[in-house]
């Protein structure tokens, strides 16, 4: 069997380490690894060329790992490679994740090659496939690759330019942080978006001089800002509703949070509309362990099933309405991040807006924002929304003819269909989708711990499925 994994950074070198794991000495298999970017293992989240020195992980180092049975594996990395320099509960630079990753994949290679598994990086770009029986056929630059298996872990994508704004508008800005530096002092920028991607973005530009800068979003609210974690007896144990509405979901997490006494800090949580004060009260109360908090991120051991259960109408309610609030409340900053934040919003170089529409290029190259009720003239236009759910509106040459040849389907709920129980793109198909383009049918697909665990169903499925097409071999030959 010949298995592909389109994509070398953070999700597939976490396939890789999941099928390894899985094989034995001499297993008749063979792996190619694509990809044309010239760090491996880190991706975009983490790698050298998408980050900035500034950027750091939104989580305490103990809290983050690669691997589902071993948590503590990265904060051993760091104490080994930084000895006496990393605490447990700092929040270290994103590039050090991206070391660590490319450990993973030198340790998942070095193991391949124990078990004499036949293997290869191939630095190539795949623009195509196309189906041939049951094999697949993988169009590089330069060479036609055919494989039996094919993993999608193609990380996080470009979004298309959705605003004609020639140079000063960046529609992908960790994929061009140079043009992002490039802006000069004086400029008045917008950001699109006001989530963590867009503090990335601000505080960038707030260390480089940088001191009108406006953030323009649908919801107009920042993350909140990471407490203290809970010691590990005193987490507290969500279970899903057995109701399968948004309304129950959000009736069980005030029920459990009115349990234990902490209703009146959710609630202020809830109706404070000013962000500056908003963010001050938040980062008064960072010092001490934030249950609600806690009580959101252990949601994360039955999200991905409840999301299955809700209806149609329930799932694009969420999408349309409620994720951004979800995203604020469930994905916090690091302290340090928001106390650089709340200055800049004290002294004025940062606005947040809410009700944002859209940007239109004007004739002297400024940039007018849309919002609900108002407009605002820029100078530069930032898009710090994300990888965007939409597939159309993804830039990637394969994902496009995948979708133009039906290969692979969009899901209307984000990212292409797949089967969450095994990640196939459909039921009879040998391709496979991890990350963002899993995002509709699997709730949490950028989480490392929650890519770790997928990578390991993708692996469990891969081999089972090699373990049933050498047993008919075995039979054949015995015939």
């Amino acid at each position: 069997m010949r298995i592909a994994i389109v994509g070398l950074g953070s999700s597939g070198t976490l396939v890789l380490r999941a099928i390894a794991d899985r094989l034995s000495e001499g297993s008749p298999v063979e792996i190619l690894m694509f990809e044309n970017q010239k760090e491996l293992g880190a991706g975009v989240p983490y790698g050298r060329a998408f980050n900035d020195e500034r950027f750091i992980l939104n989580m305490q180092a103990s809290l983050l790992g690669a691997h589902p049975e071993r948590p503590d594996e990265f904060i051993d990395w760091l104490s080994h490679r930084f000895p006496g320099r990393v605490d447990a509960t700092d929040y270290v630079e994103r590039t050090h994740m991206g070391g660590y990753l490319a450990d993973v994949l030198e340790a998942s290679l070095a193991k391949l090659r124990a078990l004499r598994i036949r293997h290869e990086v191939v630095r190539d770009e795949i623009g195509d496939m196309q189906v041939r029986g049951n094999e697949y056929l993988l169009f590089g630059a330069t060479q036609t690759y055919t494989v039996d298996r094919v993993v999608l872990a193609m990380g996080h994508l470009r979004k298309r330019e959705r605003v004609a704004g020639g140079r000063r508008y960046i529609a992908n800005p960790y994929h061009a942080l140079d043009a992002v530096r490039a802006i000069p002092p004086d400029a008045r920028v917008g950001i699109v978006g006001s989530k963590l991607t867009a503090v990335d973005i601000a505080l960038l530009l707030h260390e480089q001089g940088v001191r009108q800068v406006a953030m323009f979003s649908g919801s107009g609210r920042l993350p909140l800002v990471r407490g203290k974690r809970l010691p590990e007896h005193e987490l507290p144990v969500a279970r899903p509703p057995a109701e399968s509405s948004l309304r129950a979901f959000v009736r069980a997490i005030r029920e459990y949070l009115d349990a234990a006494g902490a209703s009146a800090e959710y609630a202020g949580f809830v109706t404070e509309k000013d962000e500056a004060a908003r963010l001050e009260r938040e980062l008064e109360q960072a010092g001490a362990p934030r249950l609600w908090h806690a009580l959101l991120d252990e949601t994360k051991h039955f999200i991905d099933a409840y999301w299955l259960r809700l209806s149609p109408f329930h799932k694009r309610l969420f999408l349309r309405k409620y994720q951004g609030l979800w995203m604020s409340y469930r994905h916090p900053m690091p302290p340090s991040n928001a106390r650089t934040i709340a200055r800049m919003l004290r002294e004025g170089s940062l606005r947040i807006h809410g009700g944002y529409r859209g940007a239109t290029p004007e004739p002297d190259g400024t940039l007018t924002v849309a919002m609900r009720d108002a407009h605002v003239t820029v100078d530069y236009l930032i898009d710090a929304s994300g990888t965007p759910a939409d597939v159309r509106e993804i830039d990637s040459p394969l994902l496009d003819n995948l979708l133009r040849s039906r290969i692979v389907a969009r899901c209307e709920f984000g990212g292409i269909e797949c089967d969450p129980a095994t990640h196939r793109i459909r039921p009879l198909s040998n391709v496979y989708v991890i990350g963002q383009l899993s995002r509709g049918r699997v709730f949490y697909v950028s989480a490392l711990e929650r890519l770790s665990i997928h990578a390991k169903v993708i692996a469990a499925d891969l081999t089972h499925s090699l373990a049933a097409s050498t047993e008919e071999l075995r039979v054949e030959a015995a015939a």
